[in-house]
């Protein structure tokens, strides 16, 4: 009877340490993988920022707003996009806050005659590069818009691909402003609405 009882004893004990272990096993493995994927979800997490964080870098500098010729209701915009980021980007809307459509333009050679066309899938702005958007290039025209003489400056909205919406400011050139070389040139003459 003694060595049964102790034989039961033994069993017991073994069968209470094997329940011990597994369970510190299961907790430390559970926990674990808690903490893998806790670190995984901090390193994603992270790098959406860092990703994020590398699109903040569009600037647009200069931006001129040219208002409508007597008689006329069609404006231009001209600026500078800089891309500081190494993300190519691309900008694929402009709106006016002095109403009327806004499109993004450039000028093709057809036949010898220098014509206006839309772009319609927008302008791409390389990583680290500078476009201008100037008369007789890449120009944003605002079509069915007046801007009353005493307006020093309308908003425009640039939406870009990955850098999101940019507000600016353009000033309205009066015919006083001294623009340099890339705003210089007068519109062509053919801007018919393409």
């Amino acid at each position: 009877m003694r060595y049964t009882a102790a034989f039961t004893l033994l069993i017991a004990a073994s069968l209470m340490a094997c329940g011990n272990a597994d369970h510190s096993t299961h907790h430390g493995a559970h926990h674990g993988a808690d903490h893998s994927a806790h670190q995984g979800a901090d390193t994603e997490h992270q790098n959406a920022e860092h990703v994020g964080a590398e699109h903040v870098g569009v600037m647009v500098d200069n931006p001129i707003i040219r208002p409508p010729l007597p008689g006329r209701n069609t404006a231009m915009a001209t600026m500078r996009l800089m891309n500081h980021s190494n993300i190519d980007d691309r900008l694929i809307e402009v709106r006016s806050e002095a109403g009327g459509e806004a499109e993004i333009h450039t000028m093709l050679n057809e036949d010898g005659i220098m014509k206006m066309r839309r772009i319609e899938n927008g302008i791409e702005l390389l990583a680290g590069k500078t476009h201008s958007l100037k008369s007789g290039g890449d120009h944003v025209m605002i079509f069915n818009t007046q801007i009353p003489s005493d307006i020093k400056t309308v908003g425009l909205v640039l939406v870009f691909e990955k850098a999101g919406d940019i507000h600016v400011q353009a000033r309205v050139d009066d015919g006083s402003l001294n623009n340099d070389s890339s705003h210089s040139e007068e519109p062509a003459n053919d801007h018919s609405h393409h």
